[in-house]
This record gives C-alpha cells, sequence and structure tokens, in this order.
C-alpha cells in the first residue's frame, strides 16, 4: 500500500506532517520589512528544497515563524528544524550583509523550537491556525497599545477631582470638530 508518493524509501512509506515554530536569537525583530519577510520566505522555501521537506504553509512574523510541513520518515523532525535553521540561517546572512552587525558570531536563530505533529488535529486548522498569524499577534499589539495609552493618561493627572490613583482623568468633548480639552 503506497501513502504518499513524494516519500517512499526502502523501509519507510509515507509522511509525517508537523508544526514547527522558532524565533530569532535575542527576539530582535529582523524581518519587520516587507522586503524581509519576503528573503526569510525564499530562504526557507530553498532550505525546504535541499533538505527534503516540503513546506505546506509558512507565516514569517518580525521575531518569529511558523511553519506547516511534510517530512519523509527517515528524518526525525528534530533534524528537519535543524537542516531549515542552518541552511536558511547560511542563506540569509549572504543575501543580508549587514544583518552580521546584529548577529556577529552568525547564529540568526535561537536555540529553542517548538514542534507538534499535526495528526491530531485536521491539517486545515493547523494552515488556518499559521495563516492567521498576523491577526493574533495584531489583537495582542493592540492591547498593549490600550495598556500603555491608559498608563499614560493616569500618569498625566491621577488624582483630579477625587478619583482613585491610576482613574481616567482626561475628559475630551468635540466642538466644530476640534479636540479640545476639557477646563478645569
Amino acid at each position: 500500500m503506497r501513502y504518499s508518493k513524494h516519500y517512499r524509501h526502502q523501509h519507510a512509506n509515507g509522511k509525517s506532517t508537523w508544526h514547527f515554530e522558532w524565533c530569532t536569537k535575542y527576539r530582535y525583530k529582523v524581518f519587520n520589512t516587507l522586503y524581509n519577510k519576503n528573503l526569510c520566505k525564499i530562504a526557507l522555501q530553498e532550505a525546504a528544497k535541499r533538505s527534503s521537506v516540503e513546506i505546506l504553509e509558512m507565516e514569517v512574523e518580525p521575531e518569529h515563524l511558523h511553519l506547516v510541513v511534510e517530512i519523509p520518515l527517515t528524518k526525525t523532525c528534530v533534524d528537519a528544524i535543524r537542516d531549515l535553521k542552518s541552511l536558511s540561517a547560511r542563506i540569509l546572512f549572504r543575501l543580508m550583509p549587514k544583518l552580521r552587525y546584529k548577529y556577529p558570531r552568525k547564529k540568526l536563530w535561537s536555540r529553542g523550537k517548538f514542534a507538534i505533529s499535526v495528526g491530531h488535529i485536521t491539517l486545515e486548522k493547523a494552515k488556518e491556525y499559521v495563516r492567521n498569524q498576523e491577526t493574533h499577534h495584531a489583537k495582542a499589539y493592540l492591547r498593549y497599545i490600550v495598556g500603555i495609552l491608559a498608563r499614560a493618561v493616569a500618569r498625566v493627572s491621577p488624582q483630579a477631582e477625587g478619583l482613585p490613583r491610576g482613574g481616567c482623568q482626561i475628559g475630551l468633548f468635540v466642538v466644530s470638530d476640534n479636540v479640545q480639552r476639557r477646563p478645569g
């Protein structure tokens, strides 16, 4: 019985689907521009091609990335991650020479990694999760910004009008489409 036409070996026939995730070293936001994200995607595609890994879904965030991949049964998930990380780092250091200023020892990726097999959930759910990483992180960023703004407003007038410390004291009202501060 043949499970996969791509992954046939002498005594191993089939495929193994995994969700991988890893971060840049020191969580530097290396891939915050579209150009750098595309370079990372190209480097990962090339690394996957060289290490016989098929990338099904990929999302590159500024400081980490998510992959849904298929690997042959003759390769362990740790070997696949090692190959993808090392080959993509070499390619990225060639494509982005200024990256050596941030990483003088040529270690782009952190030592940590996340890997889970996709067998316990449907493949489509895993792909959807990877695709929606940008909106997931946008929500977290929005909560972060709202928290900063709330702390800034609380610092402006923490004890005005007898409200407890940390309360929001700035009142805004609109007069002819101009935002003005409430007198008082």
